[in-house]
């Protein structure tokens, strides 16, 4: 009985030294040439030359953005893009910073918006929000005042991946995202 608990530490701390290895290995990954160029042009000490070399390699990422073959994004629009992505189960590719880094994969517990639409279903209420997702309610419980355009949302999450959506400061119910 004693062997499954050193068995346990043992996964654990080796799936922490992997977890470990693999945030070393995304740190040490290259910049890319875009952005070094840029970088290269900052050790120039002639001032003619440094500034010949950062309105080239400025013209070389204002093309790579025209083109887009290059996106440049502010950490507001990564968070209203995570908003936007409330409630679907998508796969963390790294694209909002460094999937290893915790810091970068702060999940939102909670959206607010307004209720643009509605219908009744079998189990309750499709509610369409402003943003136009789209949030269909699972549990069957009754809402004492059916949802209203207009009315005030709140969906935070719950326990196991689920969520729990309150219409109009009522009791939250359970609900999942549709779109």
């Amino acid at each position: 009985m004693r062997v499954f608990p050193l068995v346990a530490l043992t996964i654990g701390g080796l799936a922490l030294c992997s977890q470990a290895l693999k945030a070393a290995d995304a740190k040490d990954q290259p910049r890319p040439q875009l952005y070094t160029a840029l970088e290269n042009c900052r050790a120039i000490s002639s001032d003619a030359e440094r500034l010949a070399c950062f309105d080239s390699a400025m013209k070389q990422l204002d093309q790579a953005i025209v083109s887009k073959e290059v996106l440049i994004v502010d950490k507001a629009q990564i968070e209203k893009t995570k908003r936007g992505l409330f409630g679907l189960k998508l796969p963390n590719l790294g694209l909002f910073g460094d999937k290893d880094d915790p810091a970068d994969n702060e999940q939102i517990s909670q959206i607010e918006s307004k209720v643009q639409s509605f219908r009744a279903t079998g189990d309750g209420w499709l509610l369409v929000l402003e943003d136009g997702s789209m949030w269909q309610q699972t549990d069957g419980a009754a809402l004492a005042i059916g949802p209203r355009k207009g009315m005030t949302v709140v969906i935070k999450r719950a326990a196991f991946g689920s969520f729990k959506m309150s219409v109009d400061g009522q009791p939250a119910v359970r609900a999942r995202r549709v779109v």
